[in-house]
Order: structure tokens, then C-alpha cells, then sequence
């Protein structure tokens, strides 16, 4: 693109964050903070904005943007779930720019790249979210739960209950043998059964699913 600078800003009320910033050899940054700015009129709404020459601007978005050195800009908002969630401005601060279809879609472009970004960490955050409450759930219940991977034979989850009550076994990684032998007399995949542990002398009634686990 060949532009002097580009910065990522956050808006929050008045005012902003410069989450991150680039210039070109020969430009100065010209901020010396990076949180709580005083936000630029310019950004807002959630449509791309091209500006050739300042004197298109209002009186204060251009003044805003002269006080940068500023000549020639394209912000392109970056949406999630249908809000703005963040500002990316390519600045020319050398002369005035007249910016091409092309160099308008590779700004598009890099804004879409963030945007995908930000939304996969916002699912990946979401699962982690929902994965811990329902181990908290089934860390509080009252039965004994350990879940597997069927083909690789993994442990991926076993709740307080049953460490408490299985702790020797699952030390010695006998429990799964324990467990498998009881579903072989079964013979059936999944269903309830009964299993009689020796050394303890105790019935358990079991049961056993497949299921789709979220790690």
C-alpha cells in the first residue's frame, strides 16, 4: 500500500485505545499514550470511510486529523455481532492521496482478516466458558463420571466423586479394565450394568453412554 502509518483503535464513550500501531521509516508515532485518548469524530457508524483530502471532512474531523499530520485516510470498522468493535485507519501523511479500488479492497481485506480473528476467539472463549461450568456441574454431582475417548482410550474428564471413591485404581490404571469388563458381561455397547468391586466388597450400579464431549 505504501502508506506512512496505520493504527487499530478500540472505542469506548468519548473516548479511545490505540490497540496497535505501524509507520513507515521517517514517521513518528504521534501518540505517547495508547489508552484513554480523546476519540476522533471521524470514528463512528459501521461503514468504511474514504477521505481523499481533508476538505471533505467537518471542521473538527479535519482539524482532529491536521493535528496528526494527516492528509489522506480510510478507516474501515471492524464488526462483531453487528457492532463496532474496532477502528482500523490507514493514514498519508506525506500529500494527499487519491486511493484506488484496489487499495480500498486490500484495507477491506485486512479489516475481514480481524474480524474473522476476533470471532473465532470470542467461540473459542465461549466454549472454554461453557466447558468449565459443566465440569463445575459435574464435579458437584452426586454420582461417580468419567468420560473417555472411545478410540483412543484417554481420560478427558472424571469428576471429585469419583477420584475420591476409585483414587486407588485410578492410580494403578486399572479403572478402565475394571470398567470394560463390566461392559463386556453386558455385552452391549451401552446400558446399565452392575459392577462388583473385589477389594472393596461393593456393588456399583453403572451406566454407560457415548457421547459428544467438547475438550
Amino acid at each position: 500500500l505504501k502508506i506512512s502509518s496505520a493504527q487499530v483503535f478500540r472505542v469506548h464513550d468519548d473516548l479511545m485505545d490505540m490497540v496497535a500501531e505501524w509507520h513507515a521509516e521517517g514517521i513518528i508515532s504521534l501518540f505517547d499514550q495508547t489508552r484513554n485518548l480523546k476519540k476522533m469524530l471521524i470514528l463512528q457508524g459501521s461503514e468504511p470511510i474514504v477521505v481523499k483530502a481533508l476538505s471533505e471532512l467537518s471542521q473538527t474531523e479535519s482539524a482532529q486529523l491536521a493535528a496528526m499530520h494527516v492528509k489522506s485516510v480510510v478507516i474501515m470498522p471492524v464488526l462483531t455481532k453487528d457492532k463496532t468493535e474496532l477502528y482500523l485507519c490507514f493514514n498519508e501523511c506525506i500529500h494527499k492521496r487519491s486511493w484506488s479500488e484496489q487499495d480500498v479492497q486490500l484495507m477491506e481485506n485486512a479489516a475481514r482478516i480481524i474480524q474473522n480473528v476476533l470471532l473465532r476467539k470470542r467461540q473459542q472463549t465461549s466454549l472454554e466458558s461453557s466447558y468449565a461450568a459443566l465440569k463445575s456441574i459435574l464435579d458437584h454431582a452426586g454420582s461417580a463420571i468419567y468420560v473417555t475417548d472411545r478410540e483412543t482410550g484417554k481420560v478427558l474428564f472424571a469428576n471429585r466423586v469419583l477420584k475420591r471413591i476409585f483414587h486407588a485404581e485410578l492410580e494403578e490404571n486399572s479403572f478402565q479394565e475394571m470398567l470394560s469388563k463390566a461392559i463386556e458381561k453386558g455385552r452391549q455397547s451401552s446400558g446399565s450394568y452392575e459392577l462388583f468391586h473385589f477389594a472393596k466388597g461393593h456393588w456399583y450400579d453403572m451406566y454407560s453412554t457415548s457421547i459428544r464431549w467438547v475438550n
